[in-house]
């Protein structure tokens, strides 16, 4: 808390005299200004005769005679009183002597009086109270409300009336700031007492958030674990539009569930990445918040499948909250007077016709509300000012983890087979993963392909719904499955995600009647009755009036199913299906339950991508067919579109038959693109023959590379390599040795952590990594990506010796500054508690390199070895605060109850540091809620403190932290130490706009900009506030960036730090005005390319970056009018032209594709730029429903 709290709040006063003598005088003289001559004693001021207000009956002890206590005079100067002040013993209610109060103020003849017990205090004019505090840390509060009344500052500068009329009556007259608290936690009590039945039904209803469906039980021989999707998942932020990658760096959900000033956040995987478990974590994890009164948002967990048949976002809402047990009254006042988290799942699910009106309907709740919506990369929601994120695949690591929790010593066999199968990406899907693993389990082998995955699952719900005995078996598996496949068959028909269920009892009526002619099923078979049968398989989910299958996979297979036996009678419906997207994954499924599928292939020789795609997932064509597929790929193979020759050499690759292999072979003897002669090496590699071996010899040394394409000759050469066994992976090492392209770096990694992870290197091969690690580390270079890599392999084989022999070359200084993170790898992978302690004898050694010790200390953090707290403890009294720091977050490895000590001095502790980081630790644990509702903050805290409070408050929306916040306003407030610590206060700025503290926010933003203008001046300053306009209220971002815009961006300016701030500033708020101006500041870039010395040229491709991200299809024409402009820096491929034909791709009509034809026949000998034009041109024919024959697309029309 605040100097004055800290000051008074032990202090007890025992009379009267005591709090004159020991509360009065130092608030006057410490926190008003007063010097001690300024403040007169009654005794020695002037009596004046005048009426006591006095009670002689209750026992006043005034006499006639007015000398209140102490009167207020500037420079002691009896003319120039200002205030009176009366002092009452602690206790005595100051109601009680107001009349008194009144006849001091005419004994003196002023107006303001101030009147306190040591606790209490209040200030009049008059007869009007002006201000009252009800107690030392409301007092706190307030104080600067106490300083603009009573202060010497104010009260020698101006008059009564005008401190008057500069007071803010609602600040100094109000509750304390705790009352208001309280009331307002009371008043969400009752608010939220009116969902207490519903809060507790959704935490019954999703505690199995990780299961499937409680009745699915084909994977029941596996005991499926709750893995905290905090910890499982990974994401990385990607643009809103585009669904690219935009940041290297890797997030966990808690960053980015922390993340202030976003309301919507995309998120976007494949199917099975754990996109509806996590939403249903979210969803269980909001509902215990909010019974426990710690978060006050409602969740609701939305299945956007059931969009359509008269249902829109609405109608689900009010059925979700009906079906929990809250009945709502008024839709549009429950969402004004509630806070609400609302999740919504699977948003590619939802028709394309509905899909404009979903996204509004999402946009206008989450301008009150937080909203999660997940869905696949294939259909991203536009809403705006939204933040898109994209689930990562499950590492190497975590599969292996995840495995190895289910089946222990038999994981190395269960890898091998899926590296044997081909499914590595497969793997690190988490769904595919855990069928993977039950199917291994059971059987000791696996399927090679997603469809044969899902139909070995549904055959396992074949085989448990059969084993039933009579008495609980409801129906027959086949008939079961015949009304399954009807019944997705007909959902994908209607280009939905689920069907009505008076729609299903049509479709089930007719089975229903067929199956009992053929005696199949008993006579008077209700379909109430094949419904709850259906239900019972745990594939189908009935909800509301609506049926949907849980899973995506499984739709596709049963729809696959009933295209089967159309298929059989009507080969022509491929060709007819085949025109729309929806059906591509059916049409393969298909072909894997087909038992020849020549004809499919010919019905796809529009298709020629899909058809390769049913070959790979069944080879039983006719030979004559699969030649001609096989001719067209390797006339693809000179295309020169470089997308196209990679897609067409995967499927030569795939398809593997004899004729196959002799193309690949004859590659090498025959004039083709680079890039084909790279792939190629691996695809013969596969074999294993000596031949391929002969071929890949000859270029061992083949070093081309290609940043702008990721492509490297040698990623291509080690791959081919990693077939050879131990003598391949040396040579692996030596190429690794000798050139250092960065593709390489990745692919050397990625084949020897698979390695490692599959089975136990041999001896040879660690002692050549070993060596090369040595080697590298020694180099002069500056360079860190090869010995990072080669770290991380090794840290999967830890080897104790190795270690520490690397440690005694660190501890000589002879390891590179850059290259010590790869130290960090390798040490904390040993779990030999001797290494740890040279490790901690280093680290206290005097003179040991700052840098140095703090990388030790990193790797000490996370180290495998089983370290005890006192370890840990004597690192936090290191005198290097970093390392001390790292010691104590340490601490996080134990219990909390068996370090909470340790944590709590360095809470209380003067080191600011440490504070903070003692702060997260109680964040992570829970504890950071009750240390605020019990009022043990620490006091004093410090900046970094700070930083770590608002976040903690963002995350938990924790309204009884409010009175800190208030202090840190009040601390950058005094001095204006906001001037220098801009950063905390943009933070809090924001962080109050989060807790819709909206007036403290402006207040804060008004000290930096009055609307119009800024008030201090420095780019830095100006910079930072751009950068956190996003957290602000919209209208007032708007108003700061316009003021930056007219600052910094007038005239030729491109080549300003400032130039980039603003339009990073354009992507984060978004809107039509910010559109205009990036249109505005590309058309300027234009103007300036001619001025001498211009980097104008240079610049053009950020403005353009920035328009892929927040631009609308209005902006096409504009888009399509400076196209020709655009075409130069061959040497960088032509990035502005890259990026309009990017924005093109999301945004563009089939006016573009004219544009796109004739900006790839001009720039052929660019290959970044055909990809790019044959991805927008393929991107339109999608959106526009232009069927594209793969035979003669793009690359066949280029001139």
């Amino acid at each position: 808390m605040g100097k004055l709290y800290e000051d008074f709040k032990n202090r007890s006063f025992t009379n009267e005299a005591e709090v004159s003598q020991n509360f009065i005088i130092p608030l006057l003289c410490h926190f008003l200004g007063y010097s001690i001559n300024e403040i007169i004693p009654e005794k020695h001021f002037p009596a004046k005769d005048l009426h006591s207000g006095v009670n002689f009956a209750q026992g006043g002890s005034k006499g006639l005679k007015h000398r209140p206590d102490y009167v207020v005079c500037i420079d002691g100067d009896y003319g120039q009183v200002k205030f009176i002040i009366d002092s009452k013993g602690p206790g005595e209610k100051l109601d009680a002597h107001l009349g008194q109060l009144r006849s001091y103020a005419n004994s003196v003849g002023r107006n303001f009086l101030m009147i306190t017990n040591g606790g209490e205090l209040q200030v009049y004019d008059v007869n009007t109270l002006i201000f009252h505090s009800k107690g030392i840390k409301d007092l706190q509060c307030k104080l600067v409300e106490l300083i603009k009344l009573l202060g010497k500052k104010n009260q020698q500068a101006k008059s009564p009336i005008e401190i008057l009329q500069a007071l803010d009556l609602d600040k100094s007259v109000s509750r304390s700031e705790q009352e208001k608290i309280d009331q307002v936690i009371e008043q969400r009590r009752i608010q939220l007492s009116d969902f207490n039945a519903y809060l507790l039904a959704i935490t019954a209803a999703f505690n199995e958030w990780h299961l499937p469906t409680s009745t699915f039980r084909a994977i029941n021989n596996l005991d499926i674990k709750k893995i905290d999707p905090n910890e499982l998942l990974s994401f990385r932020s990607a643009s809103p539009t585009s669904g690219r990658l935009t940041e290297d760096k890797v997030l966990k959900f808690p960053q980015i569930d922390r993340a202030p000033g976003i309301r919507s956040r995309i998120l976007t995987g494949e199917t099975g990445t754990g996109k509806t478990s996590l939403l249903k974590y979210l969803t269980l994890q909001a509902a215990e918040r909010a019974l426990q009164l710690t978060d006050t948002k409602i969740p609701v967990y939305i299945a956007l499948k059931e969009i359509g048949h008269g249902y829109n976002l609405e109608h689900l809402i009010s059925a979700f909250l009906q079906r929990h047990g809250y009945q709502p009254q008024n839709g549009l006042n429950l969402y004004k007077t509630n806070r609400f988290i609302f999740l919504f799942d699977a948003f590619d699910e939802v028709a394309e016709i509905f899909q404009k009106e979903v996204c509004r309907a999402i946009a206008n709740l989450a301008a009150d509300h937080d909203c999660y919506i997940t869905t696949r990369p294939n259909a991203i929601p536009r809403i705006q000012a939204s933040a898109l994120y994209t689930i990562l695949p499950l590492t190497d690591t975590q599969v292996e983890k995840l495995s190895r929790a289910y089946m222990g010593s038999r994981y190395y066999d269960f890898q091998r087979q899926i590296e044997n199968n081909g499914l590595i990406a497969e793997s690190r899907n988490t769904l595919l993963l855990l069928f993977l693993i039950s199917l291994y389990t059971q059987h000791g082998q696996m399927p090679d392909t997603v469809a044969r995955i899902t139909r070995a699952i549904v055959e396992r719900v074949g085989d448990w719904q059969d084993s039933r005995d009579g008495k609980n078996a409801k129906l027959a598996w086949d008939i079961l499955s015949r009304c399954l496949a009807e019944i997705a068959y007909k959902i994908c028909e209607t280009d939905q995600a689920s069907m009505t269920i008076s729609r299903a009892e049509i479709l089930l009526r007719d089975i229903i009647i067929e199956q009992e002619t053929l005696r199949k099923i008993p006579q008077g078979t209700t379909i109430r009755y094949v419904l709850d049968a259906l239900e019972e398989t745990g594939l189908l989910i009935a909800n509301n009036d609506h049926l949907y299958f849980w899973h995506r996979l499984f739709l596709n297979h049963f729809a696959a199913l009933s295209l089967k036996e159309k298929y059989l009678e009507d080969h022509g419906i491929i060709e007819r299906l085949s025109t729309e997207e929806r059906w591509e994954i059916v049409i393969i499924s298909m072909c894997s339950i087909l038992t020849d599928i020549t004809q499919v292939i010919r019905g796809l020789k529009k298709r020629l991508w899909l058809a390769c795609y049913c070959l790979l997932e069944n080879p039983a064509c006719a030979e004559t067919e699969k030649d001609l597929i096989i001719s067209t790929l390797t006339v693809k193979l000179s295309s020169p579109v470089p997308d196209v020759r990679s897609r067409a050499m995967n499927y030569l690759e795939g398809i593997d038959n004899s004729r196959t292999r002799s193309i690949l072979l004859d590659i090498f003897d025959q004039h083709h693109h680079d890039d084909v002669i790279m792939m190629a090496l691996p695809a013969i590699g596969k074999t294993g023959s000596p031949e391929a071996r002969k071929i890949i010899n000859q270029r061992l040394d083949w070093n081309e590379s290609d940043f702008l394409l990721w492509r490297s000759s040698q990623s291509y050469v080690v791959q081919a390599l990693s077939f050879y066994g131990e003598e391949g992976h040396l040579q692996i090492v030596k190429n690794w040795r000798k050139y250092g392209s960065a593709p390489l770096q990745v692919t050397c990694k990625k084949i020897f952590l698979r390695l490692f992870i599959t089975q136990k290197p041999g001896d040879a091969l660690l002692d050549a990594l070993q060596q090369l690690y040595l080697d590298e580390l020694a180099a002069p270079d500056q360079y860190r990506e090869k010995v990072s890599a080669i770290a991380e392999v090794l840290s999967l084989n830890p080897d104790t010796r190795f270690a520490e022999k690397v440690l005694e070359i660190a501890a000589q200084g002879k390891i590179p500054f850059p290259k010590l993170e790869s130290l960090v790898t390798m040490m904390k992978s040993c779990d030999s508690v001797t290494l740890a302690e040279k490790i901690s004898l280093l680290i206290f050694k005097k003179g040991i390199d700052h840098y140095l010790g703090e990388k030790l200390a990193d790797a000490l953090m996370d180290s495998a070895a089983p370290l005890p707290k006192a370890f840990y403890k004597k690192l936090t009294r290191h005198t290097n605060i970093n390392i001390a720091s790292t010691a104590l977050e340490s601490l996080d490895r134990f219990p909390f109850n068996e370090v909470k000590s340790e944590i709590n001095r360095h809470l209380y502790g003067k080191q600011a540091q440490l504070q903070s980081r003692a702060l997260q630790l109680l964040v992570r644990n829970g504890k950071f809620i009750d240390l605020v509702r019990q009022e043990q903050f620490p006091s004093p805290f410090y900046t970094p403190t700070a930083h770590t409070l608002l976040e903690a408050v963002r995350r938990f929306h924790l309204t009884e932290a409010l009175p800190l916040l208030y202090y840190i306003q009040e601390a950058l407030s005094k001095n204006k130490r906001y001037q220098w610590d801009a950063t905390l206060a943009f933070e809090l700025a924001g962080t109050f706009y989060y807790m819709g503290e909206a007036h403290r926010h402006q207040e804060i933003v008004s000290w930096y900009f009055n609307g119009t203008d800024f008030l201090l001046e420095g780019e830095h300053t100006h910079n930072n506030l751009m950068k956190k306009v996003r957290f602000l209220d919209p209208g007032l971002a708007q108003g700061i960036a316009d003021c930056y815009f007219k600052k910094y961006l007038g005239g030729t300016k491109s080549d300003r730090y400032e130039f980039q701030v603003f339009l990073e500033t354009a992507e984060d708020i978004g809107g039509s005005w910010m559109r205009e101006k990036v249109r505005e500041i590309a058309t300027g870039l234009f103007a300036e390319m001619d001025i001498p010395g211009s980097h104008a040229k240079h610049q053009l491709e950020r403005p353009f970056r920035t328009l892929v991200k927040i631009g609308k299809p209005e902006d096409e024409d504009w888009v399509l009018g400076i196209m020709d402009k655009l075409s130069y820096d061959a040497g960088f491929e032509y990035p502005q032209l890259r990026r309009a034909i990017e924005y093109l791709a999301h945004y563009g009509t089939t006016k573009a594709l004219p544009t796109l034809l004739e900006t790839g026949s001009k720039l052929r000998s660019s290959p970044s730029v055909l990809n790019i034009c044959q991805s927008a041109y393929n991107s339109i024919c999608s959106r526009e429903k232009v069927a594209i024959d793969d035979r003669d697309g793009f690359a066949g029309q280029l001139q």
